[in-house]
């Protein structure tokens, strides 16, 4: 029996039932529960981590409320700043942890690791006006400021200001080196920096099921923590090197993209799975997931309602659970040849990635298209190399411009090639999936593939282990 993993989920599950039923409701019942099975390890570990979590969350969302409808002369940091074609989206911080958010024009480019003296008007969130109002609160933004005047601009974290000055760099060399469409496909891929994409560019890689790769997600950290580990066989570095090299270049990778919650997620598994391959020690997929997890939510508690965290979760869960079943079907198959490994392997990974991630899709998404499954077995093995040699192309710019752009045409072929297939199956046709939006519905899809888990291992007398799983997807 995992503890790790019976004690995370509990956690979690402190955490979302504090947020609506309160601390009290929480607390009591796991007391009692743990007073009446005290004699059993499981019960105690159970009650012990719902109180944990019901009291960290609970004490991630005490903030001071504000007691005026406009600041003066406030002092704060920037947390996030969310550039698209009309302008920025900024969100910051003051000394009591409070969060504001504000639309700003496309310049100056606010950065993280700045700190501003604003004045503004302030209009505060309320709880249940809006689902994305209650995600805001849970992140401890509390309100929305209008006609914002920015007094003074200092540096509060120069690392995170040099940080987001080389992103910044990054994304004018790509502008500059690839014409649009592709240039807003090869920031998304290799910075997050999806705000640089059309509209309809957005729209056909949703409906043909390819989205998933505009985004930083664990493929992104698998590829460095691999890239990390060829240069230190390479250079032949000793072992503390292998340890800190690719801890080094992961944690800072995870801030160059953003630090979203899904690529934390991915972060903390790579650096989790590099430090078990350094003490030499048995990977346990499900662990390190719940490992990651259970970490994360103890930084912020609230990432367990980010949607992005969510869908990462539900697919590297997938992966986990139904690949190696799924792929050891296929093989009995037709897709049993050799010669058709590569589609048996695409087919096995879009399926597994998609069975948890339906009931969200379904109940707050529009449906997955029926053309995802091909579109991705077709386009998704191409991604790595696309990454490979966009940021090849990327270091040459820091050395020459005239080196990048010759190197960048080594990143066209696979760039197009994704844009085009993405465009193609964008145009099929398909029948229309109806969504739901009740939430019992959502929570039913979630207990069928729980379910058809758990039947499958203990069918087997095992968990399920993916063979291929740590070496090509996080």
């Amino acid at each position: 029996m995992n503890w790790l993993i019976i004690a995370v989920v509990s956690w979690c599950v402190g955490i979302v039932a504090v947020t609506y039923v309160g601390l009290t409701w929480v607390v009591i019942p796991s007391i009692a529960i743990m007073l009446v099975g005290q004699r059993s390890l499981l019960v105690v570990v159970i009650g012990v981590a719902l109180c944990g979590g019901a009291m960290r969350m609970h004490a991630h969302q005490s903030v001071p409320l504000l007691d005026s409808d406009s600041i003066r002369h406030h002092e704060l940091v920037i947390h996030e700043s969310v550039r698209d074609w009309q302008g920025q989206r900024v969100t910051a911080f003051d000394t009591h942890q409070r969060g504001f958010r504000w639309e700003a024009p496309a310049w100056p480019q606010w950065q993280r690791g700045q700190r501003l003296v604003v004045s503004a008007t302030v209009h505060p969130f309320a709880n249940q006006i809006s689902q994305y109002q209650d995600q805001l609160i849970r992140q401890r933004i509390v309100a929305e400021l209008y006609g914002v005047t920015v007094h003074s601009v200092a540096t509060n974290n120069a690392l995170l200001l040099m940080i987001d000055s080389a992103r910044l760099r990054c994304q004018s060399l790509i502008l500059r080196h690839f014409h649009e469409p592709m240039a807003g496909i090869v920031s998304g891929m290799l910075l997050g920096s999806g705000g640089d994409m059309s509209e309809q560019i957005e729209d056909a890689f949703r409906r043909s099921g390819t989205a998933h790769i505009l985004v930083i997600s664990g493929w992104n950290i698998t590829i460095v923590a691999s890239l990390c580990q060829s240069i230190t066989r390479l250079i032949r570095g000793g072992r503390t090197m292998q340890l800190l090299l690719p801890l080094t270049i992961i944690a800072t990778y995870v801030c160059f993209t953003g630090a979203s919650a899904a690529v934390i997620r991915a972060g903390v598994m790579g650096c989790i799975m590099v430090i078990g391959k350094w003490l030499e020690r048995p990977r346990h997929m499900p662990t390190i997931m719940a490992g990651a997890i259970g970490l994360i939510s103890l930084v912020q508690p609230h990432s367990l309602w980010d949607l992005g965290m969510q869908l990462s979760a539900a697919a590297t869960i997938g992966l986990i659970a139904f690949a190696t079943p799924i792929d050891t079907w296929l093989c009995k198959g037709s897709f049993g040849h050799p010669s058709l490994a590569w589609a048996r392997e695409g087919l096995a990974t879009t399926v597994a990635a998609q069975i948890p991630t339906l009931p969200i899709m379904l109940g707050r998404l529009a449906a997955p298209s029926l053309w995802s499954i091909l579109a991705n077995i077709l386009i998704t093995p191409v991604v790595p190399y696309a990454m490979l040699f966009g940021t090849i192309s990327i270091l040459c710019g820091f050395i020459s411009p005239v080196l990048m752009e010759y190197v960048a045409w080594s990143a066209v072929p696979f760039f197009a090639w994704i844009i085009s297939g993405s465009l193609a199956f964008a145009t099929l046709p398909a029948p229309v999936i109806p969504g739901f939006m009740q939430p019992w519905h959502e929570l039913i899809g979630h207990i069928t593939w729980v379910g058809i888990w758990l039947w499958r291992s203990a069918r087997d007398g095992t968990s399920e282990k993916n063979r291929w799983y740590s070496n090509s997807h996080m």
